[in-house]
């Protein structure tokens, strides 16, 4: 199905898994140029088309994997900045931008990113926005406002109840961050292993 954007986009899935990523990239890239070629011509707004920033996300971050910081960061700014929708599972993926500027030192960036999620309609999208200012702030050395944030994340991922359990990864990697800068490096190694173990049982890329 050559003209199917999602098509190309699978494959990539499968290639990133099996760690061809430079293999992904391209899929990736043609399921994006496909995408815009159709959202274009039958005049769609790309928020109404869940796969189009869900290409984008995988992208931007083979880019990032591959070292082309440049181009990650055009794609996942691209991606963070779409209009917001409703949708649970694919809102949360805009913790990709922020955790790319995070992973270039640039916490103030991602402080600001994380404001403009805490004004999301979706309440657990508030707690990511919550759990990445946490981080943010911890980077800042804004400690006491960094605790702050990571209990109103909390709060607002228990009142959520099971679902709220989606978020435990994110919010595991901003204690072992806060645990490791406080010199608690035995208890963030702990916090680290852990979160990974989880983010490695998820299905998805």
């Amino acid at each position: 199905a050559s003209a199917i954007p999602h098509a190309h986009h699978m494959r990539g899935h499968v290639l990133r898994r099996v760690g061809r990523m430079g293999e992904a990239l391209d899929a990736f890239k043609q399921a994006d140029a496909l995408g815009s070629q159709y959202l274009k011509a039958e005049r769609i707004a790309p928020e109404y088309d869940w796969h189009y920033r869900h290409n984008l996300d995988l992208l931007g971050t083979a880019h990032q994997y591959l070292g082309q910081m440049r181009a990650a960061e055009a794609v996942l700014r691209r991606a963070f900045n779409m209009p917001a929708t409703t949708r649970t599972n694919e809102e949360l993926n805009r913790r990709e931008w922020p955790a790319f500027l995070l992973a270039g030192g640039r916490a103030q960036d991602a402080l600001a990113a994380s404001s403009s999620l805490s004004k999301h309609p979706l309440p657990l999208v508030r707690a990511l926005a919550d759990i990445i200012a946490s981080r943010s702030l911890s980077a800042l050395k804004r400690n006491e406002e960094a605790a702050q944030a990571g209990n109103r994340a909390l709060r607002q991922m228990r009142s959520a109840g099971p679902s709220g359990g989606v978020l435990v990864p994110d919010f595991q990697l901003a204690q072992g961050e806060h645990l490791m800068r406080s010199g608690q490096t035995d208890a963030a190694r702990s916090m680290f292993r852990d979160t990974a173990a989880k983010l490695r049982a998820q299905a998805g890329p």
